[in-house]
């Protein structure tokens, strides 16, 4: 009987829809935009709760497990943004649901200073980023300094430019 919350779900919910499968989890996804809200609805067809919510403004209850693919484009260096985004309206919402704040890190620093409220006892939470855009030894100082909160692995492989960090309520 976990309680798991898929945030940041995306439009295609894909942990969302592999999860729902098992009965002995209880699952919560959420998204800040809300087209993917929309789109993420009718991926999960329906059994999931899916919830239009920036990180925990719109989410209850404590989980077991919180997983987290945070946003990491830095808004304020365009010269980092990958070449060749789209003009116009998908531009904007391409840097909506990937943009991680003027450095890349913002939204992960509010979701560290926001997840502790949401794990229940011996809870843990993933959290996962691009450490091209987001530097992982920097960054993983700032997570350390975090209040309340214990960093108790970190995953990555030098092929792969992606890092995930397990944490916990210190």
């Amino acid at each position: 009987g976990m309680r798991i919350w898929d945030l940041g779900c995306g439009p295609e919910a894909l942990v969302t829809r592999y999860l729902r499968q098992r009965a002995d989890v209880e699952i919560v996804a959420s998204d800040a935009d809300l087209d993917s809200v929309n789109r993420a609805r009718r991926a999960v067809a329906g059994g999931v709760p899916v919830v239009h919510s920036d990180l925990g403004e719109a989410i209850t209850g404590n989980f077991d497990l919180v997983l987290f693919n945070a946003p990491y484009l830095p808004l304020g260096a365009p010269e980092l943004l990958p070449p060749g985004l789209p003009a116009g309206p998908e531009r904007e919402s391409y840097q909506r649901r990937l943009g991680g704040g003027g450095d890349g890190a913002e939204t992960m620093r509010r979701f560290l200073n926001q997840v502790g409220a949401f794990l229940a006892p011996g809870g843990r939470a993933l959290l996962g980023w691009n450490r091209y855009y987001v530097p992982y030894p920097p960054f993983s100082r700032e997570i350390d300094a975090t209040a309340g909160l214990r960093r108790t692995a970190s995953h990555q492989i030098w092929w792969n430019p992606s890092v995930v960090v397990v944490l916990e309520v210190a």
